[in-house]
């Protein structure tokens, strides 16, 4: 569903992204690192950059931290990098304020599983399932971001991830 895959897969051509790999105390960081570079490979995506750090607990806004998110920033700027990619699920919240602040399209972990799915998937049943998995990630994204999520602006943030044509439903409005 990301275009940008999309089109590297075709192509042969690999996205240059900015990975995003913190440290929260974790005994196996070097081999989740690892392992997050191989996900990124994956998905055709090439390393432009890669920022690590270590925290006590997720920032509520960005994250990474205000300071870090302007480290990420430089590193984007530096590297011309479109993509920025965390090793770690995002809150829905999370990913508008990095957007906002990066100037780049952020993906989360779960994001970048759904996306290797979409690429290797062969049959139709598979193809349908992983499109139904990815738009239930991107609806749980619309519901969380409630009221103030709503029409072109909702689809311009996901118009990565979804077709412009969908949009919130009443129940997703109930939730927010």
């Amino acid at each position: 569903m990301l275009d940008s895959y999309e089109s590297s897969r075709r192509t042969g051509v690999a996205d240059a992204a900015v990975l995003v790999a913190l440290d929260f105390g974790e005994r196996d960081h070097d081999d989740a690192v690892a392992e997050f570079k191989l996900l990124c490979s994956s998905a055709g995506l090439k390393e432009a950059a890669l920022v690590g750090g270590k925290r006590n607990r997720p920032d509520p806004a960005y994250y990474a931290g205000s300071g870090k998110a302007k480290e990420i920033a430089a590193a984007v700027a530096a590297s011309g990098a479109e993509v920025v990619v965390f090793n770690h699920i995002l809150s829905p919240a999370q990913q508008r304020n990095l957007e906002g602040e990066l100037k780049a399209r952020v993906i989360d972990r779960t994001t970048l599983i759904l996306d290797i799915f979409a690429q290797r998937a062969q049959s139709h049943e598979g193809k349908i399932q992983v499109e139904l998995a990815q738009l239930r990630h991107l609806a749980t994204a619309w519901c969380a971001a409630g009221p103030t999520w709503s029409g072109k602006r909702a689809v311009s943030a996901c118009a990565a991830r979804a077709k412009p044509s969908l949009r919130p439903t009443a129940a997703c409005s109930a939730n927010g």
